[in-house]
């Protein structure tokens, strides 16, 4: 009977290693694949996917450019964060060493920092 119980404890503790291993080599996968934007960067085109993960935007331009927007917001916005905004189809705009990346949907321009 503690046979059992020291199997499971094992069980458990190999079981999570190995899951927490395969989360790790695929987040650093997705990390790998995407630039992050940053002050230099200069951004110019239409979102074809994004999707959000713990607040970062993970964008895929028509393009085939992919970028991370870091998690910021806009307190003149309802919602007030930019992952809450950006969606298929908008444009986006950030110039070389702005620190304001633009979301630009019909008429409509939304300003965020970035960080």
């Amino acid at each position: 009977m503690k046979k059992m119980g020291i199997y499971w404890i094992l069980f458990i503790l190999f079981g999570t290693i190995a899951g927490l291993i395969i989360f790790l080599l695929i987040n650093n996968f997705v990390n790998q694949q995407y630039d992050i934007i940053e002050n230099e960067s200069e951004i110019h085109g239409e979102v074809l996917r994004v999707f959000t993960n713990h607040g970062d935007s993970y964008i895929e331009l028509l393009t085939g450019r992919k970028i991370i927007v870091p998690n910021t917001s806009n307190r003149d916005y309802t919602p007030s964060s930019f992952s809450s905004i950006i969606s298929k189809g908008d444009s986006i705009v950030k110039y070389f060493e702005s620190d304001t990346i633009y979301i630009i949907r019909s008429n409509e321009r939304y300003g965020f920092p970035v960080r």
